[in-house]
């Protein structure tokens, strides 16, 4: 995959992973676009891109313009009811692939709200359709998990 479809989060299922990265990424800009209709109800526009400082000014536009991801909250819960941003030909950055992710019947699951409907657009057209009927929030891991295998020693290795 080339290195400019690295920009946009690649969590696009779950919104707030990528709005959870506002309080660690200092390059991360948001932007409210303004009030607006989107897919027939209210929303705000917002929109998040990288800004690298101290870069030649076409450097800075082109991260800016592909790291660009614009979400779209409902307007009186404010949850996500889409994320929308492009992806780019591996051979060719001048190809634009809009994408679109959109959210609904959000449901409260150990206090969160998840959606438990998730559809994904390639330009217009659906492409994938979610129906979640479980999810679990926090479930923990294993400290087995991150445990390394001891290897052998002498010349087996």
């Amino acid at each position: 995959m080339a290195a400019h479809n690295h920009w946009t989060d690649a969590p696009w299922f779950f919104p707030a992973f990528s709005l959870a990265a506002l309080a660690s990424d200092p390059t991360l800009v948001i932007r409210l676009i303004g009030q607006e209709i989107h897919a027939d109800q209210p929303v705000y526009h917002v929109l998040l891109f990288h800004n690298l400082s101290g870069q030649a000014p076409e450097v800075t536009a082109f991260v800016q313009q592909f790291s660009a991801i614009d979400f779209y909250l409902d307007a009186s819960s404010l949850l996500p009811t889409a994320i929308a941003f492009s992806i780019h030909g591996d051979e060719n950055s001048g190809v634009s692939i809009p994408l679109e992710i959109r959210f609904g019947n959000y449901r409260t699951v150990s206090g969160v709200l998840v959606p438990f409907h998730i559809q994904k657009l390639v330009q217009g057209t659906l492409t994938l359709d979610l129906a979640v009927t479980q999810a679990t929030v926090n479930t923990g891991v294993s400290a087995s998990t991150f445990t390394i295998p001891e290897l052998p020693t002498g010349g087996a290795q």
